[in-house]
Order: structure tokens, then sequence, then C-alpha cells
């Protein structure tokens, strides 16, 4: 899925949608093993479809956002949620609802970054994200606009 949110605009990208846009077809629904070959064919048509020798090339681990869970909050002003998930998933990015052990960037949309400030009121999510920092977790909170020039 994050492969393919990378490489294409569609209006899903669960495994039917993108293996349509690949020409690959799916023989059932719902069933273990055509859903395994599926999504094999579709990521070795998407490497082909890309110009890389295997799936693994799609993907560019130097991005500062690849592999990163990405929690938003907040209204963004220049997307929706969806696209903001799509923009992160499509540079490796692993976009969650939740703030956890597990996240390492929140975006937090309408924010001015003047008020981005220790001790400053913020949302539910980015009081979590701090309280993680403090912890000793790797988290980084930002505002929409670092996030856009991140990508």
């Amino acid at each position: 899925m994050v492969l393919a949110r990378r490489a294409f605009r569609l209006p899903s990208y669960r495994l039917p949608y993108v293996a349509a846009e690949c020409g690959v077809e799916l023989a059932g629904r719902h069933q273990v093993l055509i859903n395994a070959r599926g999504a094999a064919l579709v990521a070795v048509a998407m490497a082909r479809r890309h110009g890389a020798g295997t799936p693994a090339e799609l993907a560019d681990p130097d991005h500062p956002l690849y592999g990163r869970v990405i929690v938003f909050t907040g209204k963004l002003a220049t997307r929706t949620r969806q696209q903001a998930w799509n923009d992160a998933s499509r540079v490796g990015g692993i976009p969650e609802k939740a703030v956890s052990g597990r996240t390492n960037i929140v975006v937090i949309g309408e924010l001015n970054p003047a008020t981005l400030t220790p001790g400053a009121a913020t949302s539910d999510k980015a009081a979590r994200a701090f309280a993680l920092l403090s912890k000793g977790q790797d988290i980084e909170v930002m505002t929409e606009d670092d996030f856009l020039r991140s990508l």
C-alpha cells in the first residue's frame, strides 16, 4: 500500500484498485492465496512500470520521512487529512491516527509557529508527543509548513 500510494493517484489503495491500475486480474475476493498472489504480481508490475529492478527499489530510504510513523492533528490548511496521509505514504512515511510509542512525527495543523513554545497549549496528540519526548522517545513535533518542506 505504501508503494502504491507513492506510485499512483487512486480513489482507494485497496488491492482491487491497485491491481486494476497495474493490469493484474484477481481471480477471486477475500481468499488469502489469491490476495497474496495478487499483491506479489502488483509489486512486480509497479517495479516494472517505474523502471525498478525490484519492488524494493521503488522506495527511497534516504527520504527524511521514510519509515517514520507520522500522526496529524488539527485542521490542515493546504490539504485534507487523507491527502496528507497519501503524501506521507508516497515518500515511505507511515501515517497513523493516534500518538503512540511508535510515533516519530506529529504534524500540527493551523498552528502559528511562533506559538509552538515550551508550555504552550496544544492538542491532546501534541501534548502526548511532548510527554513521550520527555521520556526519551525519538519524536518531533512540526508545523504543516515543516511537513510540506520535508516532502
